[in-house]
């Protein structure tokens, strides 16, 4: 059986058609009829790199096939079984250019190295299928050029198919990568193992799935499409001045970046690119334009979203300053950005992604270098930055948009004071514990229009309270929300390391690698929970892909997320942790009324505001030690409150989930 599993009417569906032909004609009917043969057009592998693959081709054959001898193929090799990623190009001729068995192929406005893509594709698959803990097979990545015939190919071994390939073809390649490994003895291809069929259909049937959508991914689906911003506002400026969207958290600031992005991508028929720090920040926002059905794939999307580490990192690359392997990369960032700056004005910006606008999420805390290579790539006017003043995480120094140069620069700007996320009830108490707490900068008003919310504040070790933990997940489901509507919080403290094999994206090679991982998210699957645990930063690099998975993030990660639910682990720890670890600005150390304590206090107390910021309907913020000083002042914000709950946490038998 050979079965094309997609939509009809793409040239990708086209390409399935002629593989499917080329199998056909090569398999006897008996072995054709018996094979499983599966070939997925558009494969999805969600969160990922790249999300969309053009066409996942496996198959489990019933008889092994003998590849016929060529000049390639000297000595005799069997196959059984194979996974291949296959990117099909359409590019004329005229457009496609070989460097030895690389190829790169031009776009109207830029050149791209589509071999690379095809590399990128085959990794995303891997990652895709090890992250689903199922065993990953031997994968293969082919280029289809479907507007270059075979005689037009590079002499040298490659992995390129022509557009009047046959399945020698394809199997060719599979022969020239496991020639090495084939030669010791063992003559058959096999991708799967042999006793494993049902592992092949679990690989295959994992890249037929949908992402499922829950009552909570309707309602954001909802907002992020709907252009609730001033249209007419957005007409006049767009492109015109520089754009600045000011709030508190959960005034609604990231969620106008997304609807802007959408209106431009629509309505003005333009390219946008997001930019944030926070990478948990950077998966959920490409699971809900998943979920929309937006590619958020780089190189060929209309909206995408980016950390700034990778923005910066590619700009790097396209200027020839060699940014090294990620480690070197992050230890060099500041010298590096600082070389990039001063060689900008020479810089041959022909390569650079031609995004028409670029927005910047939490503007207030991006370094001013950063700011100046935007300004400098793109141009002023061409960017919207979304601030929140008083939520600083990667610095002390409010980065000043409105200035360019130590120039004033033209702006509009627009202020939201209203909380779209909190209900009402939640959002008062959260309002006077930010008072309490002596925040004076917080500047956010409760929503009229949804009233409810609860808080709980539970105090002791809540990670052995299981029932405690069970009722609130329980609650959320009562309310037709899914695990992956809520999310947990946790210190550093929470975070351990462990080491673990895993394959190294540099040299494709499997390397010992040391892993970040909350003993917390253990806790939780003993519990019959599934877990996403983006304490790892190889983890946040994709998003969840089932509804049943828990997020887990650390605080230094939360900003920019909700949660239908949010529970705070040990918020008496996060204090501690960002006083303790305070550094004040060369300024404040050079004022000699500066008081290190008041300050660092200060700085702790405006962490603690963001995660308590983060929820919807249920705010959990637990105090693991019951003597600390946060007790009294979450119990006294509460002044009586019905919709806050204060609970003892203790060892107790959960539900049956």
């Amino acid at each position: 059986m050979i079965k094309i599993i997609g939509a009809e009417g793409s040239d990708e569906y086209a390409a399935a058609e002629k593989v499917k032909e080329e199998f056909e004609k090569f398999l006897d009917p008996i072995n054709c009829r018996k094979s499983d043969i599966r070939i997925v057009v558009s494969a999805k592998t969600y969160g990922e790199k790249r999300q969309d693959i053009d066409l996942v081709v496996a198959g489990f054959l019933s008889t092994r096939v003998e590849i016929p001898k060529s000049r390639t193929v000297t000595s005799q090799v069997f196959v059984k079984s194979f996974f291949l990623t296959i990117e099909v190009k359409n590019h004329r001729f005229n457009s496609i250019q070989f460097s030895g068995p690389k190829v790169f192929v031009r776009y109207k406005d830029r050149r791209e190295d589509a071999s690379e893509q095809a590399e990128e594709q085959k990794y995303s698959a891997l990652e895709y299928i090890r992250k689903h803990r199922i065993e990953v097979p031997y994968i293969l990545s082919i280029l289809m050029l479907n507007n270059v015939p075979k005689s037009h190919l590079p002499s040298q071994r490659h992995n390129i198919i022509a557009g009047d390939f046959d399945l020698q073809d394809i199997l060719e390649i599979i022969y020239i990568a496991q020639e090495r490994r084939l030669s010791s003895g063992n003559k058959v291809f096999q991708a799967f193992r042999q006793d494993e069929a049902s592992a092949y259909l679990q690989v295959v049937d994992l890249f037929c799935k949908k992402l499922e959508l829950t009552q909570l991914d309707r309602k954001r689906i909802e907002i992020t499409t709907k252009k609730s911003f001033d249209q007419k506002f957005a007409r006049e400026n767009l492109g015109k001045q520089l754009l600045v969207i000011r709030g508190a958290g959960g005034t609604g600031k990231t969620v106008t970046l997304l609807q802007l992005a959408q209106y431009v991508y629509q309505e003005l028929n333009a390219k946008a690119l997001i930019l944030t720090y926070n990478l948990a920040l950077v998966s959920d926002i490409r699971r809900l334009m998943a979920l929309i059905g937006m590619s958020d794939d780089i190189a060929t999307a209309k909206v995408a979203v980016s950390t700034v580490h990778s923005f910066v990192y590619k700009i790097l690359d396209i200027a020839g300053m060699a940014p090294g392997k990620d480690n070197q990369f992050l230890h060099n960032y500041a010298d590096l950005k600082a070389s990039l700056l001063s060689a900008i004005g020479a810089m041959d910006k022909s390569e650079l992604e031609p995004w028409d606008y670029i927005f910047i999420d939490e503007g207030q805390d991006w370094p001013e270098d950063e700011r100046d290579i935007v300004f400098n790539l793109y141009g002023i006017p061409n960017v919207v930055v979304a601030e929140g003043r008083s939520q600083l995480v990667r610095s002390r120094s409010l980065c000043d948009w409105t200035t360019f140069r130590s120039l004033p620069l033209k702006y509009e700007s627009v202020t939201y004071t209203r909380s779209l996320r909190m209900k009402h009830d939640q959002c008062k108490y959260v309002i006077k514990l930010i008072d309490a707490l002596g925040l004076t900068d917080w500047k956010i008003s409760p929503n009229v229009e949804i009233f409810g919310g609860r808080v709980i504040i539970a105090i002791g070790d809540l990670s052995v309270d299981q029932k405690l933990i069970d009722s609130v997940i329980s609650s959320a489901k009562r309310d037709g929300n899914k695990e992956v509507d809520l999310f947990v919080c946790v210190p550093p403290s929470f975070v351990e390391k462990r080491s673990i094999r895993r394959l190294n994206r540099f040299n494709g090679r499997e390397e010992l690698f040391v892993e970040k991982f909350s003993p917390l998210g253990d806790t939780l699957r003993d519990y019959g929970y599934a877990v996403w645990d983006g304490v790892d930063e190889e983890e946040r690099q994709s998003f969840p892909t089932n509804v049943h998975q828990l997020r887990l993030v650390q605080y230094d990660s939360c900003r920019g997320l909700e949660g239908w639910a949010v529970i705070n682990f040990a918020i008496d720890e996060l204090y501690d942790y960002k006083k303790e670890n305070f550094e004040p600005t060369p300024l404040e150390k050079s004022d000699f009324l500066f008081d290190h304590d008041a300050s660092a206090d200060n700085f702790a107390k405006k962490w603690l505001a963001i995660p308590m910021t983060r929820a919807i309907d249920t705010l959990v913020l637990n105090v693991k030690d019951p003597s600390h000083w946060l007790v009294d002042v979450l119990i006294a914000a509460a002044d009586g409150s019905p919709a806050v709950e204060v609970v003892r946490c203790s060892a107790t038998q959960g539900l049956v989930v």
